[in-house]
């Protein structure tokens, strides 16, 4: 039997995204997704990425014209081209962070791409596979407001603070409250969602989180990973929320204000550009990726999290990650781990590369020699794909 709330969903095109019935639609059906879930925290074995993007729409689109993503909803126009604006309603997930993955991704030709960046050489063992770029429109409700990181003596983060906020979503109130605890933060009520560091999990760093609803009726989350609840506590100390605006002052020498959000909320639809190589040379998913962003420029940091060390590249900020995800920690049999480094080549341009742990010194040389090059390059001719 067809269920009748997804064959109304996967029979309305992109334009349709707009209107009343089909949003209050897509919340029934964010709904319905959201009580289904079983427990799953943020895993501690993440990739860097710039936060305000969906990351794995380029690769998801790789062997299409244009693919548009909206939660359990894929349709498109009959021309092939994106939707008009993105207004899916953003919810909360059951371990109190938002969600929302809705986007547009169209093939564009290398050659005709803004940014254009190679770099003098690859590391050894490396060849060219592939080049392909995709332009994204996606509506991202991750984007943090404010990032505060703690570092240590050589730049490695012990501890990391994070608000986002304030959104519109929507709470499902039963699910919600299941793995959460009632408290308060900032004198407003809140649930809090505590996640213990897990040797034989995901879990690699303790996590607490709070979400609370202001006077106007919009989300909020806080976020404090690496330390205990007292002193997760004693550090929100240092963050002023007042309407939709927030402000940090730190509380210990040892914390660096990483970015802050100085215009309005950030849940609005945005566009950018992946330049994606790929390369052969017997490790699956070698090569890098480029991620060109309009506003808000947030910076590769703003993804840090405890362990990963910030650093610079050539005069350029960088993060580079510990090796994670090898056999040891749970990974594939076999797998050596990898390390990933992102580099801010620019202002709202950041490139990543993940790779394993003997090829370090050759990836920072490949992603600190990265230049524009020219439409007709040979190496654009030879393996620019749409």
């Amino acid at each position: 039997m067809t269920d009748p709330l997804i064959d109304r969903l996967t029979h309305h095109a992109p334009a349709d995204l707009d209107t009343a019935e089909l949003s209050a639609l897509l919340t029934r059906a964010r709904a319905r997704v959201d009580a289904g879930r079983t427990a799953a925290p943020r895993s501690g074995a993440r990739r860097l990425r710039p936060r305000t993007r969906l990351a794995l729409v380029a690769a998801a689109a790789a062997v299409l014209t244009a693919v548009p993503i909206v939660v359990d909803v894929v349709g498109q126009d009959e021309d092939g081209t994106a939707p008009p604006g993105l207004s899916l309603a953003v919810a909360v997930a059951q371990n109190g962070e938002f969600a929302c993955a809705n986007g547009f991704a169209t093939a564009v030709d290398p050659a005709q791409a803004e940014v254009r960046l190679l770099p003098d050489e690859l590391p050894p063992g490396w060849e060219y596979s592939e080049i392909f770029v995709r332009h994204e429109r996606s509506q991202n409700c991750d984007v943090p407001s404010l990032v505060a990181l703690q570092l240590d003596s050589t730049g490695v983060v012990t501890g990391r603070l994070a608000i986002r906020g304030p959104v519109e979503a929507y709470v499902n109130a039963p699910v919600v409250d299941r793995d959460s605890v009632p408290d308060t933060v900032f004198g407003a009520s809140a649930r809090r969602f505590d996640y213990a560091v897990d040797p034989a999990g995901p879990i690699d760093a303790e996590i607490h989180r709070w979400l609370w609803t202001d006077s106007s009726g919009r989300q909020w989350t806080a976020e404090v990973v690496g330390l205990g609840l007292e002193e997760a506590r004693r550090q929100l100390d240092g963050v002023t929320v007042d309407g939709p605006d927030v402000t940090w002052q730190a509380v210990d020498s040892a914390w660096s204000l990483i970015h802050l959000r100085t215009g309005d909320p950030y849940v609005l639809p945005t566009g950018g550009t992946s330049w994606t190589v790929g390369a052969d040379g017997g490790l699956g998913g070698r090569g890098f990726d480029v991620h060109s962003n309009p506003e808000p420029h947030v910076p590769a940091a703003a993804s840090a999290w405890v362990d990963d060390r910030l650093t610079e590249l050539d005069g350029r900020p960088a993060v580079v990650s510990p090796v994670r995800g090898s056999e040891a920690e749970g990974g594939p049999p076999g797998s050596p781990g990898y390390i990933t480094l992102a580099v801010d080549v620019e202002p709202g341009v950041t490139a990543i590369s993940r790779f394993v742990p003997g090829d370090l010194a050759s990836v920072e040389a490949m992603l600190g020699s990265l230049r524009q090059v020219p439409p007709d390059d040979p190496r654009i001719e030879a393996y620019g794909e749409e």
